[in-house]
């Protein structure tokens, strides 16, 4: 009998017990580390994802803590070649906001439209390809800009402005100087230029 018993629990459990076992037991999560995403503008805190590992089948586990009741928005900043050289795919900067930065940024985007429509004249035509790009960090220097330099302009709307192997998004709009012998320009206010105002 004695050899009966040795044998037996000498016998090696099937898979599919250990794998029962496995999907029954009560885990124990142990947290490794967290991550944090924040508002953009204001730094708040949004949402806490927690990396964890079961200690008794070490089964890993990624858990979602909401810290903001609120509404978020995504907005894009840039698109930008991934790769050697910039020959790869398409990749992006894409920011969150919490609703009271979101408002914020949406309220300065009218003010700056407001302050360009006091400034310049605004004619709805398209330019040629020649228009040379220029982007401006400082909207106050823009505005000074196209008093100094500029008859007249098309609407500033969302738009993408190339530089080398990236895509900027921001306010676009199209200006012709009072120098008759100057190519138009192609001007972009970047939306974190705006954000970063705002907020």
């Amino acid at each position: 009998m004695l050899w009966f018993l040795k044998r037996f629990w000498r016998k090696k459990v099937p898979e599919h017990r250990v794998k029962h076992i496995q999907d029954t037991h009560s885990h124990v999560w142990v947290e490794l580390w967290s991550d944090e995403k924040k508002c953009y503008g204001c730094s708040r805190v949004l949402e806490v994802k927690i990396y964890e590992k079961c200690k008794m089948c070490g089964e890993t586990n990624i858990r979602t803590e909401k810290k903001y009741n609120g509404k978020t928005y995504k907005v894009e900043l840039k698109r930008f070649r991934e790769g050697v050289c910039g020959l790869g795919h398409w990749g992006f900067k894409e920011i969150t906001l919490c609703e009271d930065c979101y408002k914020r940024f949406l309220k300065r985007i009218e003010e700056f439209k407001q302050e360009f429509l006091n400034t310049v004249k605004v004619y709805d035509i398209v330019f040629c390809d020649k228009a040379k790009p220029i982007i401006f960090n400082n909207p106050k220097s823009l505005i000074q800009w196209l008093k100094d330099y500029i008859e007249f302009a098309t609407n500033p709307k969302e738009g993408g402005l190339i530089t080398g192997d990236e895509i900027i998004w921001g306010l676009k709009f199209y200006a012709k100087p009072k120098n008759p012998l100057e190519d138009p320009y192609k001007v972009l206010l970047p939306y974190d230029v705006l954000i970063k105002e705002a907020c």
